[in-house]
């Protein structure tokens, strides 16, 4: 999965994730307790597995608005991050 952003000066991660070839620069976030205490308010509300739901608490966490994922239903709305599945017919 990979969300797509952008990031204002008050978002920037202390590390960033060197990517492969031409992947550059990328934000990292810890897995913490308040990310892990939003993902299971996502995965209850939402009834998503709970490294889905990790996954998108991390994407609102980094003011995400679209998460690429084939995983998740393709439009679904997770409280202003949606899914976006390049695979998904039209």
């Amino acid at each position: 999965m990979a969300v797509a952003h952008r990031l204002d000066s008050n978002v920037l991660p202390a590390r960033r994730c060197q990517g492969g070839r031409g992947a550059g620069s990328r934000p990292v976030i810890p897995i913490d307790v308040p990310l892990m205490r939003h993902a299971l308010q996502l995965k209850s509300r939402y009834g998503i597995a709970c490294w889905d739901a990790a996954v998108i608490a991390g994407a609102h966490r980094l003011r995400a608005s679209t998460l690429v994922s084939e995983d998740l239903a393709h439009g679904q709305d997770y409280g202003g991050v949606r899914v976006f599945n390049p695979f998904a017919g039209s």
